[in-house]
């Protein structure tokens, strides 16, 4: 189910989901092997936004091939919503939706990857607000589905992490982090001075 109008729908609880590093064509073959067949085919959604006059913004969506993630990194995007067409058969967004609130509330898995802060890569997450109920009716909604699909996608994701993560603080605190943890291929692409993440990976100790 798509929700129409959000002010009709909160949140119930602190929904599920997972934070972690991996890089880019990692995540892509996660997107790739990982998705529930049952539950396909899936496609990207997500939006842009795009000025529309001085100083105002709209959403602009956006609906692509799960294939296409590598190309939508490519073009700066780092927020994604995975929609299973299955599950979601009538995915009607439209210019000037509040189209992230919109697909969040109706359960589509959240992704965000690779976006920078200051020139450093941000720890990745991935997550589902599994339950929503209507302020007016009191019905409740939980995204059942999609929570399996995130599941799903966590247990891979799981596999590719290995290294606990340290983050230093501006007063030079260093904070180790064994929840939050990087892939081999970030880690790599790190020693290569390729990427720069926001946490280093601890490479003395592998999870």
């Amino acid at each position: 189910m798509l929700v129409g109008d959000i002010h009709d729908w909160v949140r119930v609880g602190r929904g599920r989901g997972l934070e972690f590093y991996v890089d880019d064509e990692e995540m892509a073959g996660i997107l790739t092997e990982s998705l529930l067949p049952a539950y396909g085919p899936y496609v990207l959604a997500g939006s842009l936004m795009i000025e529309e006059g001085k100083g105002k913004y709209v959403e602009e969506p956006f609906i692509r091939d799960i294939g296409e993630f590598l190309q939508l990194r490519r073009e700066g995007v780092w927020e994604f919503f995975i929609c299973s067409t299955a599950v979601t058969k009538d995915l009607n967004i439209r210019r000037g939706d509040r189209v992230s609130a919109r697909l969040s509330l109706s359960g589509l898995v959240n992704l965000q990857q690779g976006a920078l802060h200051k020139g450093r890569w941000c720890e990745s997450s991935i997550g589902v607000v599994d339950r929503v109920v209507n302020r007016e009716t009191g019905e409740t909604v939980t995204h059942r589905e999609y929570l399996q699909i995130l599941n799903a996608l966590k247990r891979s994701l799981k596999k590719l992490l290995c290294y606990p993560t340290v983050q230093t603080y501006k007063d030079g605190t260093r904070v180790r982090s064994r929840t939050v943890l990087m892939s081999r291929g970030l880690a790599d692409k790190y020693c290569r001075g390729e990427v720069l993440p926001e946490a280093l990976p601890d490479m003395q100790c592998p999870s």
